[in-house]
């Protein structure tokens, strides 16, 4: 007696075509919702411009000057906002004789109305002038993103690339001087890259009515550089090209991101030559209830701006989220973190979702903008890593293997830790 694969057992033989039919899948969704995206804009999106042209730093508030800008503007002229930031800015810049940050400095101290300053849009001697100084503020912003795409190539050449599989260390320290004494230390070591963690944002941070002590940053001309800052990475960059030289190879900088500040962090990351941008676009909704309209107009906004750089993407495999959606395949609600180390059938289920949002993300970030052949993928997700089933995350691969052709897989720190010792190295071969 013989039966036939029902559609949660595919036979081998079909793993091909169902593997192709989630891609066309996935890639029809991440179009249809990466053409939405792209017809909004949102306060982050806008503070990324702000950063792109050149305002950096906080301000008299202690705020981050480019969100105390951006947000006095939501907060009087909403609809001016919808439209863009950039051209008001200008005309204000060109009318006042002023560099970007002394206009940001100006409006946040109430000496400059970008709203008076928009109704000069209309007047074309006042706005062409405006019109052609963004142009060239933009200009210089991708001439630094090209300086630094051939100041790594030049690096690479000189001192070779990392070898793969790449091998990366987390540094969480706060002060980047600190960070950078460990930093050299994991580079001499064999670490191939150091990843450090841009702590939430402040508009994130208001939201949640709550600051982690993690992301509480101190103010002031003597206080540290945090290690996620824009002049943290900067330092950090500094050190790590330094102790490239002494080692004789290129380490790479990589910055996860979390919060609502992707677009920003596109930016920084193309300033100051970040390697590789960690990111799990699913994550915001899923932690910090952030609207999904919101979170994805942010990815598309920073995921245009990362394909202007040559910077990596790293997706994560929505595996926050893929836990809470939805109920299992008998239809009953569930405690995720419990029935899927009991259950293997809650463990496929929820698997599978992990897998579909992996290849949504995927869909969305290549109809988006950026480049195929710089994305890559994380290996496995967290919640699959169980001393219980040591093999599952050799399958984990497995699937992103036939599914994800083409693109290098990245195996996660936990990965390693809860699967034990010599798994992990067979999961990353």
């Amino acid at each position: 007696m013989t039966s036939s694969p029902g559609p949660l057992a595919p036979s081998a033989e079909s793993l091909p075509a169902l593997a192709d039919a989630v891609r066309d899948l996935a890639d029809v969704l991440g179009a249809r919702l990466a053409a939405g995206a792209r017809q909004h804009t949102t306060v982050a999106a806008q503070r990324a411009v702000l950063r792109a042209i050149g305002v950096t730093g906080v301000g008299s508030t202690g705020r981050p000057l480019a969100l105390d800008v951006v947000e006095r503007l939501a907060a009087t002229e909403p609809s001016l906002l919808a439209s863009g930031i950039a051209l008001p800015f200008a005309i204000a810049a060109h009318e006042y004789d002023l560099e970007p940050q002394q206009v940001a400095t100006e409006i946040v101290e109430g000496h400059v109305d970008l709203a008076a300053e928009a109704t000069l849009l209309s007047h074309r001697a006042r706005s062409a002038p405006a019109r052609a100084l963004l142009d060239a503020w933009l200009s210089e912003a991708d001439d630094r993103f090209d300086a630094n795409a051939v100041a790594r190539a030049e690096l690479a050449t000189m001192l070779g690339e990392p070898r793969l599989p790449c091998v990366g260390v987390e540094e969480r320290t706060f002060d980047v001087r600190d960070a950078s004494v460990r930093a050299r230390h994991a580079v001499r070591r064999g670490a191939d890259l150091v990843r450090v963690r841009i702590p939430r944002d402040g508009e994130l941070r208001d939201d949640l009515g709550a600051i982690a002590p993690e992301d509480e940053w101190p103010v002031g001309s003597d206080a540290p550089a945090p290690t996620g800052s824009q002049r943290g990475l900067s330092m950090l960059r500094t050190a790590l090209d330094e102790e490239g030289a002494i080692v004789g190879r290129a380490p790479r900088l990589g910055v996860r991101r979390v919060g609502l500040a992707a677009p920003e962090v596109a930016v920084v990351a193309g300033f100051e030559r970040v390697d590789v941008v960690f990111v799990d676009p699913l994550e915001a909704i899923e932690q910090a209830a952030v609207d999904v309209d919101r979170a994805l107009t942010d990815h598309a906004a920073a995921d245009a701006l990362l394909a202007r750089t040559d910077v990596r993407l790293a997706l994560g495999c929505g595996s926050s989220i893929a836990i809470e959606v939805g109920t299992d395949v008998d239809g009953s609600d569930h405690d995720p973190a419990a029935t899927d180390r009991a259950d293997p059938g809650h463990g496929a289920a929820v698997s599978g979702r992990s897998l579909a949002l992996q290849a949504l993300s995927r869909a969305f970030a290549i109809r988006a903008g950026f480049p195929p052949d710089r994305l890559d993928l994380a290996a496995c997700p967290p919640f699959a890593a169980h001393p219980d089933r040591p093999m599952r995350p050799l399958v984990e691969v497995a699937l992103r293997t036939l599914l994800f052709p083409g693109h290098r897989l990245v195996v996660e720190r936990e990965i390693a830790e809860a699967v034990g010792p010599g798994l992990p190295g067979l999961v990353a071969a």
